[in-house]
């Protein structure tokens, strides 16, 4: 309370102390008269005791009110200030927490856009790292098919060279890709007969070539998961199985895990792994050895099953191993049962290995013209085209058999854009392949154009012409 106040307390107090102090005075005026002097003194020294008594009560009322609230004055001014206080610290801590929430903003947007450019620079790496080696291997088949005697082994061991230069350049692509998460799984339901029977039609004729049975048990049910990624996982376990057996057998089959998962199997009978050295299998570029000191894998990349437990990894489907030393092993992955049945299959295409017309449309010289070299040798009417223009004008003259064309081209028009014109001049699905680099790509497969990645070998093109109607 201040000072102020007080006073004005003490004045209340003496004002209304006033009727008293006049009381007095006409008291004594009055005694005066009517008794004399020593009377009318009596009662005006009664009037100034009652004066004085009047203000020491006012002080002492005014002490008794004025310290409580003093005290009460000095606690709000506190209050106040620490209110004052707190509203500092609660707008820096918001302005703190604003600019955290930004910060963590642009990290994210930052990290985004440097994931989509990796995304676009492995893409494009696929594609033109591919490239070379795309015309090599179609030159090497053209060569292959002129030569005869000790040139055509001097051309097989260069061929091996490429294929395995090939296969290398591949696998590090994908690893690449698998670790910028440049990849994103497409999950759709798929009868196991789709996959098992592409697994069975690629490698059974290598696992004969050295003499091993090959097995693939039927299995009617229907998973969920990625088609090209999974086909990758297994055409890696296969390849590693079929790499490390030296006599004996490979089996695929597949077995359920409760009511809702199925697990995938690769067996062999190769030489088996020790237990200590499980965790090696999946390291980059590792080759056990066996126990003489010598390369279990003298032929692979070292990069088939960190591939396989990579996409494992992103599918979310386990990848397991247990093998015995001098028995062989056991390659699984579990995946998840489909909740319905899948589509039917459709029919399989027809063969037809006669000679046709075929359109070329890529905008690199040297493969273009080792693709047309190439099919000419097969018997093959050749038209090539380096862009769209050039491609429709020859469509136009003479309606294609086949239509092949490179993913990427320059611009914003792709080999599949190309392809829907062509079909749209002839309102015909004229047959098609497109060439990719991108090796988890599944383009073209809902418009019934097929997909072969480069580098394009000579047998698989040979294969598709046979099969592609």
């Amino acid at each position: 309370m201040s000072s102020s106040l007080r006073r004005r307390l003490t004045l209340m107090v003496l004002i209304s102390a006033v009727p008293l102090l006049l009381w007095g005075g006409g008291v004594g005026g009055w005694l005066g008269q009517q008794h004399g002097l020593s009377a009318g003194l009596i009662a005006g020294g009664t009037g100034a005791l009652a004066l004085v008594a009047s203000a020491g009560l006012a002080w002492f009322q005014g002490r008794k009110v004025t310290e409580p609230l003093e005290a009460l004055g000095v606690q709000a001014s506190r209050l106040k200030t620490a209110l004052r206080d707190l509203e500092e610290k609660a707008a820096l801590a918001q302005q703190a927490q604003r600019h955290q929430v930004e910060a963590r903003e642009r990290s994210v947007a930052e990290s985004r856009r440097l994931k989509a450019a990796r995304a676009r620079f492995l893409a494009a790496a696929s594609h033109d790292l591919r490239q070379p080696l795309q015309a090599l291997s179609l030159y090497l088949g053209v060569l292959k098919n002129r030569l005869n005697g000790r040139e055509h082994m001097v051309m097989e061991a260069i061929d091996q060279s490429a294929e395995r230069l090939t296969v290398l350049l591949n696998d590090m692509l994908d690893v690449a890709r698998l670790d910028a998460e440049a990849i994103s799984p497409r999950i759709a339901d798929i009868p196991l007969t789709r996959l098992l029977s592409r697994i069975e039609a690629g490698w059974k004729p290598l696992a004969e070539g050295k003499k091993l049975r090959f097995t693939v048990m039927p299995c009617s049910a229907t998973v969920t998961t990625d088609p090209a990624l999974m086909d990758r996982v297994l055409s890696n376990l296969v390849s590693n199985a079929i790499t490390h057996t030296e006599n004996g057998r490979i089996l695929i089959g597949c077995r359920r895990v409760g009511g809702e998962a199925l697990r995938l199997e690769v067996w062999d009978t190769g030489p088996g792994i020790p237990a200590d050295k499980f965790t090696e299998l999946f390291e980059d570029l590792r080759r056990l050895r066996r126990s003489g000191g010598g390369e279990i894998d003298g032929t692979g990349t070292g990069l088939g099953l960190p591939i396989a437990q990579r996409i494992t990894k992103l599918l979310e489907t386990p990848l397991t191993v247990r093998s015995t030393v001098g028995k062989g092993s056991v390659f699984a992955v579990t995946l998840p049962l489909a909740l319905a049945a899948a589509e039917q299959l459709s029919e399989p295409l027809p063969t037809l290995g006669d000679r046709r017309r075929i359109l070329i449309i890529d905008d690199e010289a040297h493969v273009r013209q080792a693709l047309e070299l190439l099919l000419k040798e097969l018997g093959h009417e050749v038209d090539a085209a380096e862009n769209e223009t050039v491609a429709l004008a020859h469509a136009r003259n003479h309606r294609p058999g086949l239509v092949i064309a490179d993913l990427r081209l320059p611009g914003d028009r792709s080999g599949m854009d190309i392809i829907r014109a062509i079909r749209s001049h002839y309102d015909d699905d004229v047959p098609a392949v497109v060439l990719t680099g991108e090796t988890d790509s599944r383009t073209g497969s809902e418009e019934n154009i097929h997909l072969l990645h480069k580098p394009l070998r000579v047998e698989a093109l040979r294969d598709l012409l046979s099969h592609v109607a």
